[in-house]
Order: C-alpha cells, then structure tokens, then sequence
C-alpha cells in the first residue's frame, strides 16, 4: 500500500467538508499500456502494467439528495441538488465525465441519497486515458464501498467500462480498468477484449523502472484524431469482409491475406489494418519474450511499435522520434514508443533502475539542446492492482 495519498487526502476531506467523520477512502494505480494501442476497439489483446501514480476517492453519505463533487488541491466546488438523470450542474465542468458513472449506480437505486467526493490524484495528465481510467475506477469503488453495494470484480469493471464508453466515447479502453486492478507487482497483465480474460505475465524481478519523457506539448485535438482512427479502421473491416465473409473487426484478418489484397485497398486503409495486423503479432511475441525473459527481443518490438504508430497509423512527432532514437543509444534501456491517447507529446522507457539517474540527465540535456525547451521526467515502479494488494 502507498499512504501518503491516503493520509493527505482524508485530512483534506475532513477540513473542506467540515466533517468529523472518517470517509470511505479508494486509490487506484495508473495502467499504462505497453502493446497493442490502438486495436482495443478491434477486440484487441493488450499488454500494459499498473504503476505508482493513483488517482483516490473519499466519500461520505450525506442525509439530503445533494452530491458535491471537489478537487483535491482546488478550491472550486460543484455540487448537484438533487440525484436526477440529468445532473445539469455538472455540466461544463471537469466532472461532466462522471455523469454517466453516477447515474449508472442511481438507475440501479444503489445510490438513493447524496454524498461528498473528494478526488485526487498523483498522475501525470501525460500517461493517457490510464490518467482518466484510474479516476473512474477509484470513485466507482468508493461509491460501492459506502453504499455497500454487492457487486462481483468484473460487474464492477463492466459497469465503469460502460459508463466511461457513454462518456468518452470508444476511444476508451477496457484494459486501463482491468489493469488497474488486476495487475501484478513486476508482472505484465495481458487483456484479451474478445474473450475479457485476463492472464499475469512475467516480466521484471524489480531491476526494471519505467520512466516517462513529458514534453508539455499537447497534442491538438487529441479526441478527434483517436476518433478519426476508430472510423478509419472501421471503413477497414467493412473493405475487408468484402473478402472474407463472416469477420467480426480488424482482429480476424492476417497478415498473408492483407498482403495479397495490398491493391485493392486504399493507401491509408490499408496502413491502418496494417498496424492492427502487426500490432497483434507484435503483442505474441512480446509475451513469449517476456515469459522468456528476453527483454532485448520485448525492447526490439516496443521500438517496433512506435515506427508503426508513426507511419502506419500516423501518429507521433518530431520529438517524440527524437526521444525514442534517443533511447536506442543506451544498452541499459530495453526500449521506447511513444505514449498513445495522450493529450501531450510524451514516450515511455523501459530502463534498468541502476541506470535510470545517467539516462534522464542524459536525454534531459540533449532534448534540451536540441529543441530549446526543457523535458519532464517520472520515474514509476511496476506494481500491484488494486485486487492484488
């Protein structure tokens, strides 16, 4: 267990809310995806690992119909009056996305009166929709915990899923929610999202970190770019079934086939399956150099990936290409891609923890020079979910 967000956040609820009362309190472990971006909307299989940034949730029942939402370090409050499908006073502020979450739990009369939510978190906003994941997770198990609500693990997660879905849209990713909670300490969780099954893998004895390079460029229109990839890999799977009958999405069709039909398909389209194909094979063998314990063969395909997602599903930057060829010149880093669904140009690496002080003053002063702005650096841990604790 990490405490410091715990024991800052219930003193922080206690003085903002006037109460005496100790709330019910939840952390949630960031998910940060490592393999296979980019094709959950295609039942993709995912491989990604839970790290040492939370987002919390303390909640306490109150005795009227009126919910009040705060931010842990700001001073603004919203509140609702009453418990409604509507929740209008949510709406333009950065609850809005809790919306849908809330009125799943009031739709079921689970959550029959009101309640105070503090929130807080620890991560940055670059790692992605792992960022937004943990937070829906964190309040949703808060609101279970208080209202003492009986739901199974996976009822839970299909709950939040859902309702982050009718919020965001489908860029969300299930595999975010099942690793922030089921992840392993040093272990990959490899997410299959045809058959939402979920499988440990070995990966490090805790002589690997993670560290993230944050720009602070953010991405324009981050959501729409996303969205414009799920359309187009759509357009893709119904050229495809022109081909092959009976095909569900992205995930059935192979490389051989995509192959033969190179012609057939326009330029774009076709880069777009490609990354899909390959993602898919990449994440196979990743998982068989991982239970192998071969991390030059995992590092190979992470750097693999991000040449993909640059040229095939034309994401990425200058920058970012700078940061991951950047990587490659240290044989204590196992490897590099940027950070998908992000709002800000960012890359993770995979780097041996005795090395990983050299490596961020390293890439720090050559960013530096080269782009004449100053790069953020996190170093995380691989640890356990919520439900390995």
């Amino acid at each position: 267990m990490y405490p410091l967000i715990e024991k800052e956040m219930r003193k922080k609820f206690k003085i903002k809310f006037d109460s005496g009362v100790e709330p019910v309190f939840v952390q949630c472990p960031a998910a940060l995806i490592m393999l296979g971006d980019h094709t959950h909307y295609n039942d993709g299989i995912i491989l990604s690992a839970a790290v040492n940034r939370f987002a919390g949730a303390a909640i306490k029942k109150r005795n009227d119909k009126k919910v009040i939402f705060q931010i842990y370090n700001r001073k603004q409050v919203y509140s609702i009056d009453q418990l409604s499908d509507n929740n209008q006073n949510l709406n333009g502020s950065e609850f809005i996305n809790f919306k849908p979450l809330l009125n799943a739990f009031v739709k079921k009369s689970w959550v029959d009166t009101g309640f105070e939510c503090l929130i807080g978190s620890d991560i940055p906003l670059c790692i992605g929709l792992g960022h937004i994941s943990s937070h829906f997770l964190a309040v949703a198990m808060a609101i279970v915990a208080e209202f003492k609500i009986q739901l199974q693990q996976n009822e839970l997660i299909e709950l939040v899923g859902k309702s982050q879905i009718d919020s965001l849209g489908k860029i969300t990713n299930k595999a975010h929610l099942f690793t922030s909670f089921y992840a392993k300490l040093n272990q990959l969780l490899k997410t299959d999202l045809r058959q939402l099954k979920t499988e440990s893998i070995r990966f490090s004895s805790g002589e690997l970190k993670v560290v993230i390079f944050d720009t602070g460029v953010k991405i324009q229109e981050a959501k729409d770019i996303c969205t414009e990839r799920i359309e187009e890999c759509m357009v893709g799977v119904q050229g495809a079934r022109l081909y092959i009958w009976g095909i569900r999405n992205l995930r059935d069709v192979n490389l051989d086939f995509l192959q033969r039909h190179f012609n057939m398909l326009p330029r774009r389209i076709y880069n777009r399956i490609l990354y899909n194909v390959l993602e898919r094979i990449r994440v196979e063998k990743a998982i068989e150099s991982s239970s192998n314990k071969n991390l030059d063969d995992f590092g190979r395909l992470l750097y693999e990936s991000h040449a993909s997602l640059r040229h095939d599903y034309s994401l990425g930057s200058e920058q970012l290409d700078f940061l991951v060829g950047e990587a490659k010149r240290f044989d204590f880093v196992f490897g590099a891609k940027l950070i998908s669904c992000s709002t800000i140009e960012s890359t993770f690496n995979i780097v041996h923890k005795a090395h990983t002080g050299e490596f961020i003053k390293a890439v720090k002063k050559s960013y530096k020079e080269k782009f004449k702005r100053n790069l953020n650096a996190y170093t995380l841990e691989i640890i356990n979910g919520v439900s390995s604790k």
